[in-house]
C-alpha cells in the first residue's frame, strides 16, 4: 500500500474526507453504512463504513472505519450476504483509519479485535 493517507502521519477527518473519492454506496442505514471510496491521488480502494453502536450502559457512539482494500476484497464485501459481519471480520483485523466517539482519528496497524467485536458484536 503506497498510498499517502496510509503513511502519512498525522491526518485529521477533514483530509480524509477530501482526499476520498464516492464510488459506491453499499448500504444506508440508521446505524450502519457501507461505502466504497477511493484515494484522489492514487486510486486506492477504502470500504468506509460508518457504525453507531449503543453500549451496554444505553450510550450510542459514532464509530467510522476507511480500510484500504484491493479491488477482489471489496467486490467480495459489496456481494456478500452478511455485510454487517463482512465489515466487522476486516475491521477486527485489517489495518485501518479508526475516527473514535471522541474525534480521534487514528491508524491500526493490525486492525482492532476489541473494537470490532465491541462495534460489531455478533462477528
Amino acid at each position: 500500500m503506497d498510498c499517502h493517507l496510509v503513511s502519512t502521519g498525522k491526518l485529521t477527518k477533514e483530509d480524509v474526507a477530501r482526499e476520498l473519492r464516492e464510488i459506491s454506496s453499499v448500504y444506508e442505514g440508521d446505524h450502519f453504512d457501507v461505502h466504497l471510496r477511493a484515494c484522489r491521488r492514487c486510486g486506492q480502494l477504502f470500504l468506509y463504513c460508518f457504525r453507531k453502536h449503543t453500549t451496554p450502559d444505553w450510550r450510542e457512539e459514532d464509530w467510522a472505519f476507511w480500510v484500504p482494500v484491493a479491488p477482489t476484497e471489496a467486490q467480495e464485501v459489496m456481494g456478500s450476504r452478511q455485510l454487517y459481519r463482512a465489515v466487522g471480520r476486516i475491521v477486527s483485523t485489517r489495518p485501518h483509519l479508526c475516527l473514535d466517539p471522541r474525534g480521534n482519528l487514528s491508524w491500526s496497524r493490525f486492525g482492532n479485535l476489541s473494537i470490532g467485536q465491541a462495534v460489531f458484536p455478533q462477528i
